[in-house]
């Protein structure tokens, strides 16, 4: 799976931050832990 950190899909207008899994479960708990995560 490939989303940007907030799961949306990947667009021309993304800004570069690419999340990439192997699972919907993993994607999840990936996207999970950006969400409480502080990132520029």
């Amino acid at each position: 799976m490939n989303t940007d950190w907030t799961g949306r899909p990947l667009t021309l207008s993304s800004h570069g931050r690419v999340l990439a899994t192997t699972s919907p479960a993993l994607h999840r708990a990936a996207l999970d832990t950006l969400a409480q995560a502080k990132y520029p």
